[in-house]
């Protein structure tokens, strides 16, 4: 049996730690959406709201580095008139193929039933983007 060393449990200790707060601030902003067209719909249905919704996989690495920065961004950037939601590619297949999501993690803005923008990885572009593209919508923070 090998032995390891007590920094290699105190790594895995703080990254459950980590993981579980990272978990803890998307869901108190961030919307899991059900895996239907309908739980879909019921989600995004107010026309006078804007959607941010983010489309990832458990098993997407890009999606896993995201998570936490779309979960600050949702935190930071509160807005009565704007909802974020994230959809599982994996549990929601139909929603993934109707909007047309073929890249994990891909973030797309709704307004008005249309898709307003779409923004693709994970990087810190993406999260300038999404700033710039609801600036565009009239959301001004």
């Amino acid at each position: 049996m090998k032995v390891r060393s007590v920094h290699f449990y105190v790594y895995l200790f703080f990254l459950g730690i980590a993981s579980w707060m990272g978990a803890i601030a998307d869901a108190s902003v961030v919307v899991e959406v059900g895996s239907t067209m309908d739980d879909f719909r019921n989600a995004t249905k107010d026309e006078h709201k804007i959607y941010v919704v983010k489309f990832y996989a458990d098993w997407c690495g890009p999606c896993k580095m995201y998570k936490p920065a779309f979960a600050s961004f949702a935190k930071e950037h509160t807005n009565p008139y704007v909802q974020y939601l994230q959809v599982n590619v994996d549990k929601s297949p139909f929603v993934t193929k109707a909007y047309g999501i073929t890249s994990f993690p891909t973030t797309i803005i709704i307004r008005n039933d249309k898709v307003f923008a779409r923004l693709s990885g994970g990087g810190g572009n993406v999260i300038k983007d999404l700033l710039e593209n609801l600036n565009k919508c009239g959301i001004v923070f």
